[in-house]
């Protein structure tokens, strides 16, 4: 089985790490992700218990293979050290917002709103800023000059 592309769109919770939070627990909560469970288990009711599961799993299970989802990420890192990480092969599990050139140049505007991503989304541009999988991308979208949704995409899973 090869990685999964994805996409989520969700509203803006204050800050990257809530929002990514929240839609984690949307994700889980709705079993919007790959995991094929035993007769006898009982999918995980919080992110804590998918990751007891997912360390507990052997190397054919759902550890090696991931979620194919949002929930796959792990940590926020800096998008300054993108580049290093790459080359360092230590992307594996993180999300990595949008640096403020990266934003300009992909949607012509500091502050991208929802008509921004959708053209953006058509044309599946953005991809390309997210090279590698087990690692994901992020940018929030503005309404009235304000956050109002945050966008994260990437590839997880084998």
């Amino acid at each position: 089985m090869g990685g999964t592309g994805w996409t989520y769109r969700t509203r803006w919770r204050g800050s990257i790490a809530a929002s990514l939070e929240a839609l984690k627990l949307d994700v889980l909560a709705a079993g919007d992700y790959q995991h094929s469970p035993t007769e006898d288990e009982t999918p995980p009711a919080t992110i804590e218990e998918l990751m007891a599961l997912l360390e507990s799993e052997d190397d054919d299970g759902m550890l090696a293979g991931g979620t194919h989802s949002i929930l796959d990420l792990y940590e926020i890192s800096d998008p300054a050290a993108l580049a290093a990480d790459q080359r360092h092969r230590t992307y594996y599990h993180r999300l990595y917002p949008l640096a403020e050139h990266e934003v300009l140049e992909l949607f012509a505007s500091p502050r991208p709103t929802l008509a921004d991503w959708e053209r953006i989304e058509q044309l599946d541009e953005y991809r390309t800023l997210s090279p590698a999988r087990w690692m994901g991308r992020c940018t929030v979208l503005y309404a009235a000059d304000q956050p109002d949704q945050i966008v994260f995409w990437g590839s997880s899973g084998y």
